[in-house]
């Protein structure tokens, strides 16, 4: 089940990422998979066969770059990619936050660095203003360009999804540049 969650959500940071000019597929159609002591994990090989197999990622306040100012609280989140073809279903849960929500986005990124934003995700404060969630869909029309007017397209955002160089991060009124951060396809 967890190589199944890891496979899926590696293939939604790949579709969204993709800033490399290249997929990283082998010509075998092999697949691996670890996971992280963060809990995130990689899948490395073909992308073949992942449809509706979902890829789940933590988000944590402590993977977040600038450093939030969190206060007292504990702030943790979940983000569930499933790729169907040539979508990606999304599903974004988030509790203890210190201020009510505004956005959450994936972004182009490795570990311990801010990147630009790749695709926007949906997202809305619950009745309790410390909890948010949001769901949907993307394909490749949903890509953003980055600041220097590149555009990854749909194969480099999965790529970027297996390697580990694509983020998912929520963002608060207290912590406008994000609050909680996970990252998708850790090697």
């Amino acid at each position: 089940m967890h190589r199944h969650v890891v496979l899926a959500l590696s293939f939604a940071v790949v579709a969204c990422a993709g800033m490399s000019k290249s997929s990283d597929s082998s010509a075998s159609g092999s697949s691996t998979s670890s996971t992280s002591a963060s809990g995130t994990s990689a899948s490395t090989g073909s992308m073949s066969g992942m449809s509706g197999q979902a890829i789940e990622v933590k988000l944590d306040s402590t993977h977040e770059v600038p450093q939030p100012n969190v206060g007292s609280s504990s702030p943790t989140g979940t983000a569930s990619f499933t790729p169907s073809g040539t979508s990606i279903s999304y599903k974004l849960t988030a509790s203890g936050l210190s201020s009510p929500v505004t956005v959450a986005h994936i972004h182009s990124g490795p570990p311990g660095k801010a990147g630009p934003v790749i695709v926007p995700l949906t997202i809305s404060a619950g009745s309790d203003p410390s909890t948010a969630s949001g769901e949907g869909s993307f394909d490749a029309s949903a890509i953003k360009a980055t600041p220097d007017g590149n555009k990854m397209s749909w194969s480099d955002v999965i790529a970027g999804l297996q390697s580990g160089s694509l983020y998912v991060n929520i963002h608060t009124q207290n912590n406008k540049p994000g609050e909680i951060r996970g990252q998708v396809g850790m090697q």
